[in-house]
């Protein structure tokens, strides 16, 4: 089998789109997942194992939102071990690399109504977290940025008056600054897995990745209609899925795309982060973040008016 091949099969495979927009959650992400792992047994660009460790991760999520409406605890502990035993295959990135196989930097831009110094642009204090957000941590504050400023305004509704602060990595550490890749789109792997083929690079590494962790993109990529309610079921595995992050050491946070009904937010080819704010001072704000971007080195909050 040539690469021209696995990769026309990774396309049959990867043939849906996200986010995806329709209810009601539970049946709609089954149903989901039982054609993608009809999808998986079929292919012949795997091994069986592999096969066998998706389709079985993929059925994990499942039974945790099951044992979820029962017992959180219970639903929790069995999410994390499906977490810990397919860790080692999930796709990663690094803060402010655009791929782990290219040296290629990015820039990220937080944008607020209310005018703040640039330490304060970085994150909102624990204190004032909101509930009902997709990415949530229980232990720390988050702060979630994007690529460019485009994205950012679409992110905050688009605002005719807003502040925007952008901020570039001063301090890399491969070691702590992982960032767990739920950026990947049918698009976007078709082209980086014929890009890794035309390298010469380990293709099929990615494509175990990829296939690996789209069940998990899916449960975390389901349109809200309202986010007004207490308890949102579109948020359960992404909430726990930060909840198992923030104990992980080596990982800083996430990639995501949007989940914004606005075309425009979907296709500029940029995506969101969200970063565990660690070791916070006296004002809430991470030290950690602090050092990371060099905020204490330079940075300007630009006043913007359309």
């Amino acid at each position: 089998m040539n690469a021209i091949d696995e990769l026309s099969e990774f396309m049959i495979i990867t043939n849906f789109q996200f986010p995806i927009d329709k209810v009601p959650y539970y049946e709609e992400l089954k149903s989901w997942i039982t054609d993608y792992n009809r999808r998986i047994k079929k292919t012949f660009i795997i091994c069986n194992s592999t096969k066998e460790r998706i389709i079985d991760f993929g059925n994990s999520i499942i039974h945790s939102l099951e044992l979820y409406k029962e017992s959180y605890e219970q639903a929790f502990s069995f999410f994390c071990k499906s977490l810990d035993d397919n860790k080692d295959i999930f796709p990663f990135a690094y803060l402010g690399k655009r791929e782990v196989y290219m040296c290629l930097n990015e820039s990220y831009f937080r944008i607020n109504l209310s005018e703040f110094d640039y330490e304060n642009m970085l994150h909102k204090p624990l204190n004032l977290n909101k509930n009902s957000v997709r990415f949530k941590s229980s232990k720390y504050a988050v702060s979630y940025m994007s690529t460019s400023p485009a994205l950012a305004w679409y992110e905050s509704k688009r605002p005719e008056e807003f502040y925007l602060a952008e901020y570039i990595v001063h301090k890399y550490n491969d070691e702590t600054q992982k960032l767990l890749r739920l950026d990947i789109n049918p698009v976007s792997a078709h082209n980086e897995i014929r890009n890794l083929m035309c390298r010469q690079n380990d293709y099929k590494s990615y494509i175990n990745k990829y296939l690996m962790i789209f069940p998990l993109i899916a449960a975390c990529s389901f349109v809200v209609n309202s986010k007004e309610k207490e308890n949102i079921e579109e948020y359960y595995i992404s909430n726990m899925l930060m909840s198992w992050l923030e104990e992980k050491n080596e990982f800083l946070g996430i990639r995501y795309y949007s989940d914004s009904k606005d075309i425009l937010a979907k296709n500029k080819g940029e995506h969101n982060i969200a970063l565990f704010a660690r070791n916070p001072k006296q004002n809430g704000i991470s030290k950690d973040l602090i050092d990371i971007f060099g905020v204490n080195e330079c940075g300007t909050v630009k006043h913007i008016l359309l």
